[in-house]
């Protein structure tokens, strides 16, 4: 009886790791579509919410250098 409990169980584990995998079919027009991304895209602005302490000093000591870069 514990084999087939373990059997079915390693079954099921099996099938539901399969169902998560991406196929290669799949993959290749994500490929592609990336190719032809326009160069230039919009800017994209992007709020960050932090904590008060370490997180806002953290923020505060690299808000320039992310400036920088865009």
């Amino acid at each position: 009886m514990k084999k087939i409990i373990a059997l079915i169980l390693t079954l099921a584990a099996v099938f539901s790791l399969a169902a998560c995998g991406s196929s290669a079919a799949t993959a290749a027009p994500a490929a592609t579509d990336a190719a032809e991304a326009p160069a230039a895209a919009e800017p994209v602005e992007i709020t960050v919410g932090a904590t008060a302490v370490p997180h806002a000093e953290i923020l505060e000591q690299v808000k320039d250098a992310l400036a920088e870069e865009g």
